[in-house]
């Protein structure tokens, strides 16, 4: 086991260069490495046509500790994708069902770690704007005394 296990990082600028082996010796030391960078979105882009993720973060251990590390990553992770202007969606009612956990534990992850959150990232709609949604009238809503 390396220096970090059961720990992670966020390498920015990790695609190319020094980055890239940063991310790499960081990996060979235990860490699990999230690499960012401002030029992947536009690779992705090109690349991919149908451009949303699913990203399962876990942990080595399923313990408080380990499930408030888990939180800390999740925030990182969507200030990440906020930065590459991704859109996100957290998903952790999946894994409140204790056969769906283990079955990516098993399947997903070898037995590697747990599960924590789901999240799933894409490309944010941007042909057309929204329109808006209808509005009740102030009165239906809102008693006043």
């Amino acid at each position: 086991m390396g220096t970090f296990s059961g720990r992670g990082a966020i390498v920015t600028g990790g695609a190319r260069g020094i980055g890239a082996a940063v991310a790499a010796e960081l990996a060979k030391e235990g860490l699990g490495v999230v690499v960012a960078d401002p030029r992947l979105p536009e690779a992705v882009v090109r690349d991919i046509a149908d451009a949303d993720h699913m990203l399962v973060l876990y942990t080595a251990g399923d313990d408080t500790v380990s499930r408030l590390r888990a939180g800390e990553v999740t925030s990182a992770v969507l200030l990440a994708a906020t930065t590459f202007g991704l859109a996100t969606c957290p998903l952790s009612e999946p894994l409140e069902i204790p056969e769906v956990r283990a079955e990516l534990r098993t399947d997903l992850l070898d037995d590697s770690g747990y599960p924590q959150m789901i999240v799933r990232t894409g490309w944010a709609a941007t042909s057309s704007p929204l329109s808006p949604t209808p509005r009740r009238p102030l009165d239906d809503v809102v008693t006043r005394l």
